[in-house]
This record gives C-alpha cells, sequence and structure tokens, in this order.
C-alpha cells in the first residue's frame, strides 16, 4: 500500500512494505533477515510520520538490522500480545519490542468490556465507528476531541491542554487502576513467554503522553492540578516496578522528556 493520510493536524504517507505478507502492518524498514519486532499503538505505529521516521525505522538503521513494525493505532496490550503470539513468533526475531502508552489503561478495560459483553459490541458508537464514513470524519475532525476549551496555555510553546480532560482521565485512572493493572500485567506476562519460546529476548518500552512530559509546566499554569501528582505517575510507576521484580528490560523516556521540556 502507498497512500497519504490527510488529517487537520498532520499530512504523512503510509508505505506499507510487503515484508510481512498479508497482515498489511507497516513491516519493515530495511528489508533482509528480520531481528527485531516492534508491537505498540500509534506511537510505534508513528501516526502522523513519514515510515522513514518512526523510531522502530530510526533504530532499524542505526542497528543496520531490519525491524519489523507490527503496531496499529489505537490499540492496546491485548492487541499487542496477540501480533506477538500471531505474527511476529513465526518472523523469528532475536528480540521484541513491547510498547506501553499512558492511555493502554484505558485500552485494556475497553478491549476487556468489548470480549466478555456481547451487548456492548453492538453498542451505537462501535457500530457507527465500523459502518459509517462520516461518522468517523466527524469524530477524527477535532470539533469533539477535546470535550471542551484548551484552557492552558504554556508559555513560549504550541502546546495547549484541556484541565477538564486531564482531571476526568486521572479521576478514571485512580478509580479503574487496579483493574487495568492487572489485565496489563497478564498481557505483558503472556508476551514475554511467546517471546521466551521464540528464544528472542524481551524489551519493554514506556512511552509517556505529551501530559506526562510537560507535567510540571501543566500544574504551574493549574494549580488544581497538583493534587493528581500521583496520579500521573501511578501506571509508569507500576510498570518499573514489574519490570524490576522480573528483571525485564526495560526503557522509559518520561525522565529525557521531562528534562528537554522544562529547557
Amino acid at each position: 500500500l502507498d497512500f497519504l493520510v490527510e488529517h487537520a493536524a498532520f499530512t504523512y504517507r503510509v508505505k506499507t512494505k510487503l515484508n510481512v505478507g498479508e497482515p498489511g502492518f507497516r513491516g519493515g524498514t530495511l528489508g533482509g533477515p528480520v531481528w527485531g519486532v516492534a508491537v505498540g499503538d500509534s506511537f510505534t505505529f508513528g501516526m502522523g510520520v513519514e515510515h522513514e521516521a518512526t523510531w522502530v525505522a530510526r533504530l532499524a538503521n542505526l542497528a543496520r538490522r531490519e525491524i519489523i513494525n507490527l503496531s496499529v493505532p489505537g490499540w492496546g496490550p491485548q492487541q499487542y500480545t496477540r501480533a506477538v503470539e500471531r505474527y511476529g513468533t513465526s518472523l523469528s526475531p532475536k528480540i521484541f519490542f513491547y510498547g506501553i502508552y499512558s492511555n493502554d489503561f484505558e485500552d485494556v478495560l475497553l478491549f476487556d468490556q468489548w470480549i466478555r459483553d456481547p451487548a456492548y459490541k453492538q453498542a451505537l458508537e462501535s457500530f457507527l465507528r465500523t459502518n459509517s464514513v462520516a461518522f468517523n470524519l466527524w469524530r477524527l475532525s477535532g470539533t469533539n476531541s477535546n470535550g471542551g476549551v484548551e484552557d492552558i496555555h504554556l508559555s513560549g510553546l504550541d502546546v495547549k491542554f484541556n484541565s477538564q480532560r486531564l482531571k476526568t482521565v486521572l479521576n478514571n485512572q485512580r478509580s479503574n487502576f487496579a483493574s487495568a493493572w492487572s489485565l496489563t500485567k497478564r498481557e505483558i506476562e503472556l508476551a514475554m513467554d511467546y517471546s521466551q519460546r521464540a528464544a528472542a529476548t524481551f524489551v519493554l518500552l514506556y512511552l509517556p503522553s505529551k501530559e506526562e512530559a510537560y507535567w510540571n509546566l501543566i500544574k504551574e499554569k493549574e494549580i488544581s492540578l497538583k493534587s493528581f501528582d500521583d496520579g500521573t505517575e501511578i501506571f509508569r510507576t507500576r510498570i518499573l516496578e514489574f519490570c524490576k521484580t522480573r528483571q525485564i528490560a526495560c526503557l522509559d523516556l518520561t525522565l529525557a522528556l521531562r528534562t528537554r521540556a522544562a529547557q
């Protein structure tokens, strides 16, 4: 495939490489023997950037070794693990990169609900997402995505946040975290098991949100958000503790990006 994606915030071309057969993932960069496989959501897929600018392609070029990108925007941990099992292991990689993004605590619950509750599968929004072009154009246009006004503007930066949406997300994370973490942990452990069976190294990546990277500047602008300090760290902290306990290689970009944001 080779097509142009035109969005309100960006335009980029997706070229799906044909070295992974029929599934239609973004695939590889260099060609040749597969060294690594990457799974994740839009951050690993590279939403908004050309193929060569994704972190997967950049790493492949730096390492001079092929890495196959099996990521899909909107996916969560259950889907990452299924991609490892169904497509990744058959490629016989030396290493699996498993990208966890901060909104996975929401995605993992939605997928679990979709699996367990047949009625949920027939929900109106789900039906419209699947069947209505007009609905999806409206949904992706940005007109309904913020749930309010972006009232936090960081000085000297073209970065804006919606304080009400931040509070809603962090409150939901607090109340649903135990269930979300239990599901996430299970999927990571399953992926580790598939990786081990394939005789591959498993590497966990923690990819922070824009809100996490700019958190110290955000709460300076909106004092009421300081009470959510623990909420912004809860998912990342648990991931890092899990990696330490299980002796998993874990790469976390949060501190590096916060340092850069502060500058």
